[in-house]
């Protein structure tokens, strides 16, 4: 049995999360669209901004794009922590391959 073998796996792998950056990107392309829309709705109707609603659905586009830029942002943290911690799991093992033991251990069997 490898010492591998008896190691957690992750909850999440670094594929899953960039899987989750792709789709939030998706969903910020949406965004933009909307945005442009907005922006095209207000040059032919420059009062439609007065509108409450409008307002109110302005405010609900900016919130979501928000939270999904950062969830996106939170999303690349985990990425680099994962990043991070595989190098140091990959540094361990290095240095526990190194290590020898001494002589005499080796001997007395």
């Amino acid at each position: 049995e490898k010492y591998a073998d008896n190691l957690p796996v992750p909850r999440l792998q670094e594929a899953d999360l960039l899987q989750y950056i792709s789709d939030i990107d998706g969903k910020l392309e949406d965004i933009h669209t909307i945005e442009d829309q907005i922006r095209d709705l207000e040059s032919r109707y420059p009062d439609s901004g007065e509108d409450p609603q409008v307002r109110a659905f302005i405010g609900k586009v900016r919130e979501r794009k928000q939270a999904l830029e950062d969830k996106k942002d939170d999303l690349r943290d985990k990425c680099d922590m994962l990043d991070a911690l595989s190098a140091d799991i990959q540094d361990i093992n290095n240095a526990i391959k190194t290590i020898t033991p001494p002589e005499e251990c080796l001997s007395a069997h």
